[in-house]
């Protein structure tokens, strides 16, 4: 997993950047958030969406390990912003429509 984009705030309170990861399987999720806690340690909030009642749930979810390599890497990359992985170069895309008919359109429902 890569980070791709930090933006850090000022004067926000506990947040410190907001930041998008790219995973090793190519997707990139955005919107985790650095936080720092009462003790000065940073941490990493998930993406969240707010619901019908103004809560705010969050939209990822991982396990301890891949947390704690994430807060890791943020941390790494809030103190040195040049480790942040350029996305200027297109990534490779697999090409999943070998051998399937790509001009049948009658499948579409429009």
């Amino acid at each position: 997993m890569k980070i791709i984009r930090m933006n850090k705030v000022d004067n926000f309170g506990k947040l410190k950047a907001f930041f998008d990861l790219l995973t090793g399987d190519g997707f990139t999720i955005k919107g985790f958030k650095l936080m720092e806690s009462i003790d000065g340690n940073h941490w990493v909030g998930n993406p969240s969406v707010k619901d019908k009642d103004g809560k705010y749930n969050d939209s990822v979810y991982c396990n301890k390990q891949v947390k704690q390599q994430l807060e890791k890497l943020a941390n790494d990359v809030y103190k040195n912003p040049s480790l942040v992985e350029s996305t200027k170069k297109t990534p490779e895309i697999q090409d999943y429509t070998q051998g399937v008919d790509t001009k049948d359109s009658s499948d579409i429902p429009f």
